[in-house]
């Protein structure tokens, strides 16, 4: 599920069985890619962002957190 937040669209990927997944901050005008972050599991549940924060579940490698504008 994508979440729009602070003006940005903040989205993940993956399956079960993907294990090199990322999570995107995206323009929501354009779709334009803003920056990623790589995990090195699946990327199954939606992304969350929280004071300056954005947080990807990622499976077994648990929660990828980074800067929700860099």
């Amino acid at each position: 599920s994508p979440v729009v937040a602070g003006g940005r669209l903040f989205v993940s990927e993956g399956m079960h069985a993907d294990f090199h997944c990322r999570g995107y901050c995206l323009d929501p005008a354009t779709g334009r890619e803003l920056w990623s972050v790589e995990a090195g599991d699946h990327m199954e549940g939606g992304p969350a962002v929280h004071a300056g924060a954005a947080y990807f579940s990622a499976g077994n490698e648990g929660v990828v957190a980074a800067d929700a504008v860099t």
